[in-house]
């Protein structure tokens, strides 16, 4: 889908509008404007939403001759659960939704199946009360679950609910934006029953917290975009990122940190996020038992080199370990990078540091960017 185009032509509107002036005054859904018309439905957005942020807004699907309806993740996540319920492939679905959330022109092509699609019953009462019970957040809308979405309006009210999330959590700056949206769905065709759908209702509305990700589920990445590699490749250099391949991160995504920087491994190129080594949030965390004999002063073990490769993060011949002040640090010529420390119940030790924002694959003709 085209999200780079959906992004622009929000933030125009919403420019138009004084939107961020409108959410300072405390008004909510004082504008609404008709978005697209497809095949008999239309899409609204209503705006500003309810929620503190820059660009929250609501999103109503209208058929014809009916009543808008709001909709919100919980009504998408019933609606896949429901299909692929019901007997629908999920290979088809989850590779359905993957083309969505890919940066792009939509392939209807390679969706036979779905071009024939036969509507189902609605969700049921007892699935709609499942939403109600967990949802985290508002009200939830159980008349926007009145229909079986068409994979035509399923398809354009996620990319319209989905494009919020890269406004208001922009991808390349340690964010997941849209693939947030991508895994609490994917989550929803994993389903077995009822009560792992309301776990997956309870984590895509949580407030204030980022679910953690399923050993059991292959998620999987997104084209966020692509550059011409003729035109780009010039500028993939180590180091600090060159101004005009900024601004191209800047329109087509959002503007990238200050401290993010160039880095070449494993076959890519990677956006990192120089990390103030004073902050708690940490990459991944090792058993203490497992790893703490090989924490010595000078060149990295092979044993600790491969632990972070496996994650690909890179350690090549500039890294040394270090102690200082009770942490171990892992410097590059001499600039720390990673901070090693001991969990609360000193049986763990907490990886922290410089963060991976992005991968570029270098392809024949493109370069294709990616959240990391």
């Amino acid at each position: 889908m085209e999200f780079v185009k959906a992004r622009k032509k929000l933030l125009k509107i919403f420019e138009r509008d004084n939107m961020l002036e409108m959410n300072e005054k405390g008004k909510v859904h004082q504008e609404t404007e008709k978005i697209e018309c497809r095949n008999g439905f239309e899409i609204f957005i209503s705006y500003p939403g309810k929620k503190d942020m820059d660009y929250d807004y609501r999103v109503d699907l209208k058929r014809k001759n009916e009543c808008r309806e709001s909709i919100s993740h919980p009504n998408i996540i019933l609606d896949i659960y429901n299909k692929v319920n019901d007997g629908f492939d999920k290979n088809k679905m989850k590779n359905f939704l993957i083309e969505i959330f890919n940066e792009g022109e939509f392939e209807q092509s390679k969706f036979s199946k779905i071009s024939g699609y036969e509507p189902i019953s609605p969700p049921s009462q007892n699935l709609l009360n499942i939403a109600e019970e967990n949802h985290a957040q508002d009200e939830f809308n159980p008349s926007g679950n009145k229909w079986d979405y068409t994979f035509e309006e399923l398809k354009h009210i996620i990319k319209w609910i989905s494009v919020q999330e890269d406004l208001n959590y922009p991808p390349l700056m340690g964010n997941r934006g849209r693939e947030m949206s991508l895994y609490r769905y994917i989550e929803a065709i994993e389903c077995n029953d009822d009560e792992q759908l309301g776990k997956v209702i309870e984590r895509a509305t949580i407030k204030n917290s980022i679910p953690h990700l399923y050993d059991s589920i292959s998620y999987p990445s997104i084209l966020l975009f692509s550059l011409d590699k003729s035109k780009y490749e010039k500028y993939l250099k180590e180091g600090n990122i060159d101004s005009d391949l900024r601004e191209i991160f800047e329109t087509k995504i959002h503007e990238l940190s200050d401290d993010a920087i160039l880095k070449e491994g494993f076959g890519k190129w990677w956006i990192i996020i120089k990390k103030d080594k004073k902050e708690k949030d940490w990459l991944f965390k090792l058993k203490r038992s497992k790893y703490e004999e090989f924490l010595k002063e000078g060149i990295i073990p092979d044993e600790l080199v491969d632990v972070f490769e496996d994650r690909e993060y890179i350690l090549d011949k500039n890294y040394e370990l270090s102690e200082r002040n009770w942490y171990w640090w892992i410097k590059e010529n001499g600039e720390k990078r990673y901070k090693i420390v001991e969990g609360k119940n000193n049986k763990l030790l907490h990886i922290m540091g410089d963060r991976k924002a992005g991968e570029i694959e270098v392809e024949d003709e493109s370069l294709n960017i990616y959240n990391a």
